[in-house]
């Protein structure tokens, strides 16, 4: 699932994504290319997102080989966040922000070890969290 957050800054776009850059290299984010407008930015956590910034589901995972199909509820074990920061001008001098984030967890099937991949619901912290940090200045 993917959370958001928006608002109007009294900045041109250009500030704004330079300082959400700043923002998250100093959160521990990657910047990344990403293809289209440059009025965007894309930045992924490396490591294991901070438990903060979301909460996934426990998930049903079967056993294949069984003929009675047994299952079994399995948690998350790591989840990856990646976010998008779009800012695009709202009058002659400022500018819309929104702040989305892709949250990933992994889960790990306990009867055949494969991993499969499923939607963590964003709390909107990261979210806050950097449009606080863009308002700051």
């Amino acid at each position: 699932m993917v959370g958001a957050a928006e608002a109007v800054l009294e900045q041109t776009p250009a500030a704004i994504l330079e300082r959400a850059r700043a923002a998250l290299a100093a959160r521990g984010f990657e910047i990344g290319p990403l293809p289209g407008p440059a009025t965007s930015l894309e930045a992924t956590y490396p490591a294991q997102a901070s438990t903060d910034w979301a909460t996934c589901p426990r998930i049903t995972v079967r056993d294949p080989f069984s003929e009675a199909l047994r299952s079994n509820w399995v948690n998350a074990g790591e989840v990856t966040t990646q976010v998008t920061v779009n800012a695009t001008p709202a009058s002659t001098s400022s500018t819309r922000v929104t702040v989305r984030s892709l949250n990933v967890g992994t889960y790990v099937n306990s009867y055949t070890g494969n991993p499969q991949e499923g939607a963590c619901r964003s709390t909107g912290v990261i979210e806050q969290d950097l449009l606080a940090a863009l308002r700051k200045g």
